[in-house]
């Protein structure tokens, strides 16, 4: 069977690479030469709501593959063909964790999860040749819900509070998350 082979150029401080291995470069006369432009690092700093460090954050940082690809002289692309590039690590004691060798004016993708769940959606930034960045974001700091109360009819309901509370409901079983109680202060 016919299988393209990929090569991953990793070399910090340079930026990451990947290219097809083709035909018609198997010579050292014929040798396919790689430049690889200056990289970029980026430090993820993850803290509590608190400004604690979390130890142990599972940080995925990924580009996808066909923004780095290196292509000989006048050659297709094969964009789609080989994974994404990743980075993959846990914070330190300090909450952070480094990434050395990332591409640059790309699209870089950053994610955080804990105990295997998504604590954070992807987030994705832009780095320049050269750029040290500290990436610092706060886990659990809270937020805010905004909306209006109706009924099955849709008409407004007056006079409630909205409680936030752990979901124990049985008939949720499997799922998590956070449960909205009404509560009509009126007959307290």
């Amino acid at each position: 069977s016919y299988k393209r082979h990929w090569l991953r150029v990793d070399a910090p401080p340079h930026a990451v690479k990947v290219m097809r291995i083709r035909d018609g470069f198997e010579s050292a006369s014929r040798a396919y030469k790689l430049g690889l432009p200056e990289g970029a690092s980026l430090r993820a700093r993850v803290i509590d709501s608190q400004g604690a460090p979390i130890v142990g954050m599972s940080v995925a940082v990924w580009v996808e593959s066909y923004q780095i690809e290196m292509k000989p002289e006048g050659a297709r692309s094969e964009s789609g063909v080989y994974t994404d590039i990743e980075w993959n690590g846990k914070t330190d004691s300090n909450g952070e964790y480094l990434m050395l060798g990332l591409p640059t004016r790309v699209s870089i993708n950053i994610e955080y999860k804990h105990s295997g769940k998504l604590v954070r959606n992807s987030e994705s930034i832009i780095l320049s040749a050269g750029e040290e960045r500290l990436w610092e974001r706060r886990i659990g700091s809270g937020g805010a819900i905004v909306g209006r109360v109706v009924d099955q009819n849709g008409a407004p309901v007056k006079n409630r509070k909205i409680w936030l509370l752990p979901q124990t409901n049985t008939r949720f079983a499997g799922t998590s998350g956070l449960v909205f109680k009404s509560h009509d202060d009126s007959k307290a």
